[in-house]
């Protein structure tokens, strides 16, 4: 094993240098190690309460042309009437019908439209509806269960097209 004597003198040279190099290095970097500014982590955009009113700040009585000309019909007439089934515990599904369905990373939720008080009802996993349970809101609409089991309440067929899932 040599000894650090038996070193040429140029080489001990490059060794301090490169020793106080890395020193000098150290020492300038070490505020910013430990006096480094802290950046806040950016949040994901909370998404707004529905209070009557549309993300956009318009009341929702102004989209009452979209429940009087759905975007998913041909031609875009209305929904045909549907007969009253007879009396049952529940109310008949027909009854209401899925307008849009929102999912993000932090909340999932479904517009349904009751026809007969022509109101919107913004329902989440877990709610209660119509004598049954909101089990999920899916892509493809949202899954209710009840006694009579599961039951899914999906965006209405566009000219005989499915609703993507």
């Amino acid at each position: 094993m040599m000894r650090l004597a038996d070193q040429p003198p140029l080489t001990l040279a490059f060794a301090g240098l490169a020793t106080l190099g890395g020193l000098v290095l150290a020492t300038a970097m070490m505020p910013a190690i430990l006096f480094a500014p802290s950046v806040p982590r950016p949040s994901a955009p909370a998404l707004p309460e529905l209070d009557g009113t549309a993300m956009g700040g318009a009341p929702l009585s102004a989209y009452d042309g979209i429940f009087e000309r759905p975007l998913f019909n041909p031609g875009r007439a209305r929904d045909p009437e549907v007969a009253p089934a007879q009396a049952n515990a529940l109310p008949a599904l027909a009854d209401y019908r899925l307008v849009g369905i929102v999912i993000s990373k932090t909340s999932r939720l479904a517009l349904v439209e009751d026809r007969s008080a022509k109101r919107v009802i913004v329902l989440h996993p877990g709610d209660s509806f119509a004598g049954r349970r909101v089990s999920d809101v899916l892509a493809a609409g949202v899954a209710l269960s009840g006694p009579s089991g599961v039951e899914r309440l999906a965006i209405p067929k566009a000219g005989g097209l499915a609703a993507h899932p």
